[in-house]
């Protein structure tokens, strides 16, 4: 058991809701604080007692961001293996994101407008360059990096300039 318990009861309490919320069980989470199962768990409510009341849209919000992750390897596994079941899997965790998406929108949940991003947040596009042979460029060093790989069109309705290397 590592002795990880000293410090600030409250991050501590924060290092366990990060790892409950990531789906470990409590004798992982325990091991790693280096405290009981139980004392993390009492940990975790105090801190959600002073958290403010959890909202649905956070809890959706939540949600949405364990099938991300949940999302990212299967999705891998069901393009670049053609599984059957990988595609399957993914498909009911785009549904279920659909119907979380859904819920928050009729919940008057707001999306981040792109207008609202800063600048410096932005992907980076050069401003001398058309758009179709940005990407061109960006799609011909993304196959060079995995020549493996199953390219795909990424301009619809333009010529990609300089596609012919």
């Amino acid at each position: 058991m590592t002795a990880d318990h000293e410090g600030d009861p409250r991050a501590l309490a924060l290092r366990v809701l990060e790892q409950r919320k990531a789906g470990h069980p409590w004798d992982e989470i325990a091991e790693t604080i280096g405290l009981p199962p139980e004392l993390c768990a009492s940990m975790l409510a105090d801190a959600l007692l002073d958290l403010p009341k959890l909202t649905a849209e956070v809890e959706a919000r939540l949600d949405l961001e364990r099938l991300d992750s949940l999302l990212v390897p299967i999705y891998r596994l069901a393009v670049e293996r053609d599984n059957i079941d990988a595609v399957d899997r993914a498909l009911r965790i785009l549904a279920r994101r659909g119907e979380l998406l859904a819920a928050l929108i009729a919940a008057g949940a707001r999306g981040v407008d792109p207008d609202e991003i800063p600048d410096d947040d932005k992907p980076n596009e050069p401003e001398d360059e058309p758009r179709s042979a940005y990407l061109a460029r960006v799609r011909r060093s993304a196959a060079a990096a995995r020549p493996d790989a199953q390219v795909f069109s990424i301009v619809r309705g333009e010529q990609e300039d300089d596609d012919d290397d």
